[in-house]
Order: structure tokens, then sequence, then C-alpha cells
């Protein structure tokens, strides 16, 4: 068998596997020296191991999130590259004219789709999102999250990947906060698979690059001039304070359901085309 052992880090470490366990079967792949169907299993394992620790899950809430087949989302470009995952902006949806359940009446309701700030909070349904992938102004509304191909080089990696994406789909599943990027669907079908999948929010932004714009946005000599009354530049304070609110709050309804945030970084801080 594969044996698991979690570190700080959250990396996994393969200690044993019995000799039946090696090679591929039946066209069963490898990852690594490693049976994929068995890595998946041991994944599944682990996530079930860890969901008992956790009191905040809820597989009612996560049966209502949105699927899709792959094969439905048309990608765009990649917008970053993870430890894991890549995330590429999703340029079209199309749905599958045999799929089930494409709308349950969410988004209909007569008011203004591009209003961005009733689009972010309600439950989207696959019809809504295949109508509205695209804000006005040809900006891609959501992204997708996939294991990375370098993943299925090394066992390791691999186990490490599927078990993160699951973790965070179903921490996602239920937390809900306006200052916590939301996820919109899933792959439809099997979780523990080389190609699950969250379809979330596409950010514009991160604080990293905010703080760089900040620096060059300094009310300083000439600027400073024209701003006698300080009008600009208090709107600037303003504006960094909320951003400073924002997280804040949204740490602290984290810390309420007792879910520590382990890799928070301004990288990891991201900005919606809301701001």
């Amino acid at each position: 068998k594969i044996t698991i052992e979690n570190s700080k880090t959250r990396r996994a470490r393969i200690i044993t596997m019995s000799a039946n366990g090696n090679g591929a079967s039946n066209g069963d792949r490898l990852i690594g020296e490693y049976q994929e169907s068995k890595l998946l299993k041991r994944a599944a394992e682990v996530v079930r191991d860890k969901a008992k620790e956790c009191t905040v899950f809820d597989r009612d809430a996560e049966q209502r999130i949105p699927r899709f087949e792959l094969a439905e989302l048309e990608l765009g470009r990649v917008l970053g590259r993870g430890g894991f995952c890549v995330v590429n902006e999703i340029k079209k949806i199309t749905l599958d004219g045999n799929s089930v359940n494409e709308s349950n009446g969410v988004g209909g309701n007569g008011r203004d789709q591009h209003d961005e700030d009733y689009v972010s909070n309600i439950v989207q349904d696959r019809k809504f999102m295949e109508s509205y992938c695209i804000r006005k102004g040809n900006q891609a509304r959501y992204a997708i999250k996939i294991l990375s191909e370098s993943t299925m080089n090394d066992a390791h990696t691999f186990i490490n990947g599927i078990v993160d994406l699951a973790i965070e789909a179903r921490f996602l599943a239920v937390i809900r906060h306006p200052n916590i990027i939301k996820m919109r669907a899933v792959r439809m079908g099997e979780v523990f698979h080389r190609d699950y999948f969250l379809v979330l929010d596409r950010l514009y932004d991160t604080l990293t690059q905010r703080v760089i714009s900040w620096k060059k946005r300094k009310v300083t000599g000439f600027k400073k001039l024209i701003d006698m009354k300080g009008k600009k530049k208090t709107a600037f304070w303003l504006e960094r304070i909320t951003v400073a609110y924002d997280l804040s709050s949204a740490l602290k309804y984290l810390h309420g359901l007792n879910i520590v945030y382990r890799d928070l970084k301004p990288d990891n801080i991201g900005f919606d085309v809301r701001g």
C-alpha cells in the first residue's frame, strides 16, 4: 500500500508500496513508477481522513455547485502557475446538448447582468455561466484551475496536487464572503481524477502588482502642488485602507469558522474587475 506522511509544508511522502502496486496493467497509466489508479485511491483516503477533522464541510452545498465537462470550456491564456496547478482564463463556454439540469432559474430575473456587484453575489447556474462568460468590454469572467502536466511525472507531487485541489473545492463550496474568491463550478464526474478542475472568478490584479502601482501614484512634487486641498491624497489613503479592511474582514470570517489560511502573501491576494 501507499503511506502518506504529512509535514508543515503540506507535502506528502510515499513510504512504501507492495510489489503488486508497481507497473501498469489494464491500461492503467504510470505516475513515476506507480499506478495512477492506486495513487488516486490513496489521495481519496487522505482527503477522507482530513475531512473527519473538519466541521465546516457540507455535502449538500458541494452537490449544488454546477458541473462542467472540460470539453465544454474553451481555454484562453495562462494566468498563473503554482506548485501543483495551472490557471487559465475561460474564453467561452458551450454546453453539451445532452447535459441535464442546465438551469435552476438563477440569473433570469431581469436584473442587469452587467452589474458586477449583483453578478458576483448570486449563485450562478450552467446556463447563466454560458451566457455571461464574457463581461461587457470583452473581459473573461471565469478562470479554470487544473493540475499542471508537470505533476504527472512524479507520484509525490501528483498525490499532493490531487489532495490539495479536492480539499480546496470542499472549502470553497461552503465559504461565502464578499472578499473571498468564489468557486463557480467544478468538473463533472469523479473528484479524484487527473483532469479535475475548479472554475473560479477571474482576477485581474494581485496585491503585489497593486503595491507597485501605488508606489508610482504617490503624491509628491508637482502633483502635491496641484492637490492643495489633499483630495487625491485622501482618496489614495482610503483606497489602501479599504484593501486592508477587506482583507481583515475575510480573515476574521475564516477564523470564525476555525479555518487558518497558511499561504497568505501578496501574490495570493487578488482583485477582480470591481477592484
